[in-house]
């Protein structure tokens, strides 16, 4: 099943859109056992705390590996590593045009858990 961020959500930019997004998202997991696929369009503006929510929020459910993000910006594919890494869990992608899904590689983290300058 494929769907658009701005399905689930009126806008992806706050951390209650990103909560909005995966309720919308949640009642889809619970009735199907299909895989996800989160297509993230290019030119839509897309914050972390938007991102980190979904992610926060299908780690908690168990749904978090069914999904799977469809990057078009290497901008949105740096911010899905950076909560992969301060989450501590495996987010898998496909870029735009890929016929597979890998995971994203981690950030690097400075001691106190937050993304290095330059990574966030």
């Amino acid at each position: 099943m494929k769907i658009r961020s701005t399905d689930l959500a009126s806008h992806t930019v706050t951390r209650a859109r990103g909560k909005e997004a995966f309720e919308a998202l949640a009642e889809r997991l619970r009735v199907s056992t299909e895989e996800v696929e989160i297509e993230l369009p290019a030119g839509q503006p897309l914050s972390l705390s938007f991102l980190d929510e979904i992610v926060f929020s299908l780690k908690g459910s168990g749904h978090l590996a069914r999904v799977t993000f469809v990057v078009e910006e290497p901008e949105a594919l740096r911010k899905l590593g950076n909560v992969a890494s301060m989450r501590h869990v495996d987010v898998w992608y496909r870029g735009l045009g890929a016929s597979f899904r890998t995971t994203v590689e981690r950030a690097p983290l400075s001691p106190n858990g937050e993304a290095t300058e330059g990574e966030r």
